[in-house]
């Protein structure tokens, strides 16, 4: 975020006062290097983090420590141990092995080690601010994308610091964490703050509180006066703006240069050198890598320069199993927060993705490393390959050195004239099939098949099999609420025992998974059906098409209105269309439907269950500014005013928005997709001010890097205005008023 530069104030604390504090979390950070080293912490071959007894160890040695009385979380419950860990590896000041599961000291171990205090504080402050990736884990986004919007959230905090400027009055401060500025990050920022002795954290709310009523109390430290200063009169935003996507991932030294600059006063920047040349670029160096083809026994060796790319290899990939290089691809590199994906550029949607175009030199492989290539998003061909060897000299262009094994055929079961035979088995069980999916998949298919919002956890796995075997082969109809009308379909062609095209394979998969039908023949071309579904569900059929019609039309009213209640929902597709359905089949119906298989989400607020069109940050918190006094006469506006089509002055302002975000700005296609969703709808949601609709669509900007623009801004503006959809108590027939928009 781009802060205007002010006037330094008056600070009233000597930076030689505060070096004491300062050197807590250095010394903290020396103890988790000296641990790792020494007691050569094996990593784990999935993630490579840290293990649950060595970050248990770790934590106590440190000066802010989670209060664990067992070793029995992962390294994601230790921000302080993450925050470490992603410094001292993306820093070079511990590197893995080529196994990938031992960290040494690294290039900048001593570097770093000779360096002082406020040299060393400066990378950790610098790391902090300017990269959440180290709050990130397993690939796993926390729910309220704290990883993502971790700039954001450092922000917020600086700027309420700014407001409050209690640096001195040893008064403590309340943080609520359900609120709109901080939402649940504060089990990571806090810690971190109070790491870097910017604050001292007095108050902890306990896990099981309600969101709504978490309240973290903090004391203000004098060191966060020194930061709050440095980080108000920095334009690190002109420094880093010019910089491409393949150079923000080394954003931290702009950021870094900054701030010593300003703690050392001038003085000389022996840490910057970290930043510079981080990873030494040998082009007169070939490299052998070992390109196995997943799930066959197809290996190939290709030699090729460091100075090629990975796009380089892509092509020699291709060329050594003799597929069709017409789909997208992905390199994968590194696992858990260190993970890295380089796509073809066109393919590139994240700001966590980079381009395949980065040279092989820039990944700083080793001779053991492992990474992976996925060719085709579709039918997701994987390709595991191994670093054999790294050596002096060059080659003209990438060559396969050594060969075994057939290449696989790239679309065996695809052809045009493919086709399936249909036969009836008493071999094949529904158990059988349930048997085979993994505990983890089985937890969430048995919730989406229950109706449940959360996969049961307490509940052994099989006991949950034998439920769904229950549903399937004993409640049909119950079943046909779950099912797409496309399973259906594929169903009845089953059912019927007629020859199945060979395309329609990703409907058949889903069917598999619930033990529906096998594939069978030693081309997978024959689909067994067995004789329990055919007795249960061929006269039944046509009983599943009733729910089409009362989920569209829940769809369209959900789509208008943003968020609903399901009670409010099935009360107003019951009232428009009279169905024979009862609320819990029609609760089971939507939310398998809409959101197992769509795109909506299942959301509990206040013990309400609500459907959204939104993700779970932005419903919850259209849900609060619904539920406040100046907003207490919204109510929906009834379907018989949403079926009626909207005004043709809206029609128009939707038209031109589309038009103005397909033609005039340049984002990703997922970006895209949500700015014409996603904006309308929070247009409509009858309660949002205009400059809250504006935050979020500059916020969905600014993680891809894009601008906001006035244009932009004018049509949101518009939106704002003419949406017909919120309408007061006691005015359901009124399609024109909007109260909350404003």
């Amino acid at each position: 975020m781009k802060r205007e530069n002010k006037q330094n104030r008056k600070i009233s604390y000597n930076l030689k006062e505060l070096e004491k504090d300062a050197t807590v979390i250095c010394q903290d950070f020396a103890a988790f290097c000296d641990y790792i080293t020494e007691k050569q912490v094996k990593l784990s071959p999935r993630t490579g983090n840290i293990g649950k007894k060595d970050c248990f160890a770790i934590n106590m040695l440190l000066h802010v420590r989670e209060k664990y009385e067992k070793p029995v979380y992962l390294q994601s419950k230790y921000p302080i141990i993450s925050l470490f860990y992603y410094t001292a590896v993306t820093c070079k000041i511990l590197e893995t092995n080529g196994a990938g599961n031992k960290l040494q000291q690294g290039r900048n171990y001593k570097r770093f080690h000779e360096a002082s205090v406020w040299e060393q504080y400066a990378l950790f402050l610098s790391v902090f601010m300017s990269d959440g990736m180290f709050a990130c884990q397993d690939s796993f986004w926390y729910a309220d994308r704290v990883g993502e919007l971790w700039g954001v959230y450092v922000d917020r905090f600086m700027e309420w610091a700014a407001v409050e400027k209690a640096w001195t009055d040893g008064k403590s401060r309340k943080l609520q964490e359900g609120a709109n500025r901080f939402w649940n990050c504060l089990d990571i920022l806090a810690p971190c703050l109070e790491e870097l002795a910017l604050i001292r954290v007095c108050g902890k709310p306990a896990p099981e509180n309600d969101l709504r009523e978490r309240w973290w109390e903090i004391e203000m430290l004098p060191l966060l006066e020194i930061v709050s200063d440095i980080y108000e009169n920095t334009e690190l935003e002109e420094e880093t703006e010019e910089l491409s996507d393949s150079d923000r991932s080394t954003a931290a030294g702009y950021f870094y240069k900054a701030y010593v600059s300003r703690l050392l006063q001038g003085e000389e920047e022996k840490l910057s050198e970290i930043f510079e040349n981080m990873v030494a670029l040998d082009t007169k160096q070939t490299i052998d890598l070992e390109v196995l083809v997943r799930h066959t026994d197809c290996v190939r060796v290709i030699r090729m320069n460091l100075a090629d790319s990975l796009y380089d290899l892509h092509d020699a990939i291709q060329r050594a199993v003799s597929f069709d290089n017409d789909h997208l691809f992905s390199f994968t590199v590194g696992a858990g927060m260190m993970k890295r994906t380089y796509m073809h550029p066109e393919a590139i949607s994240q700001r966590t993705e980079l381009s395949a175009d980065t040279r092989l030199a820039e990944l700083d492989l080793q001779k053991g490393q492992k990474f992976t290539y996925l060719f085709d998003f579709g039918d997701m061909w994987y390709f595991d390959i191994r670093v054999l060897e790294i050596r002096e000299g060059e080659v003209e262009m990438p060559e396969v050195i050594r060969a075994a094994g057939d290449a696989p055929e790239q679309y065996p079961c695809y052809e045009e004239d493919m086709v399936l035979q249909v036969q009836v088995s008493q071999k094949v069980y529904v158990s059988d099939i349930l048997a085979s999916i993994e505990e983890d998949l089985i937890r969430e298919e048995h919730a989406a098949l229950t109706g449940r919002c959360s996969p049961c956890e307490t509940e052994p796995a099989d006991a949950l099999r034998r439920e769904m075997e229950r549903v399937v082969l004993g409640s049909p109809d119950r079943m046909f609420l779950f099912m797409t009308a496309g399973m259906r379909e594929m169903l009845s062609e089953l059912l019927k025992m007629e020859w199945i095209d060979g395309n329609e394979r990703c409907i058949l998969a889903q069917l598999y998974a619930f033990g529906f039908c096998e594939f069978s023949g030693e081309y997978q071309d024959t689909i067994l059906v067995p004789e329990a579904i055919k007795e249960v569900y061929a006269s039944k059929m046509k009983s599943g098409r009733k729910y089409d019609k009362i989920l569209d039309t829940a769809e369209i009213f959900l789509k208008h209105c943003g968020v609903v209640e399901v009670e409010a929902l099935y009360a107003e597709v019951k009232r428009f269309l009279d169905p024979k359905i009862s609320y819990d089949d029609f609760a089971f119906l939507v939310y398998s439907r809409l959101s197992y298989f769509g795109d909506c989400y299942s959301v509990l607020f206040q013990e309400t269950e609500y459907m959204s069109v939104y993700d779970p940050e932005m419903t919850q918190r259209i849900l609060e500014e619904r539920g406040k006094p100046e907003n207490a006469a919204f109510s929906y506006p009834g379907l018989e005013c949403v079926c009626a089509g909207e005004p043709e002055d809206f029609q128009r302002v939707i038209r031109d928005w589309n038009e103005y975000i397909n033609f005039n700005l340049l984002t990703d296609w997922q970006t895209t997709e949500s700015l014409m969703r996603q904006i309308p709808a929070l247009a409509a949601s009858g309660i949002l001010k205009k400059e809250d609709v504006l935050a979020v669509y500059k916020e969905m900007l600014r993680g891809t890097g894009s601008r906001a623009t006035k244009k932009a801004e004018e049509l949101i503006g518009e939106l704002c205005s003419s949406m017909p959809l919120a309408t007061k108590k006691g005015n359901r027939g009124v399609a024109n008023c909007s109260p909350g928009v404003r």
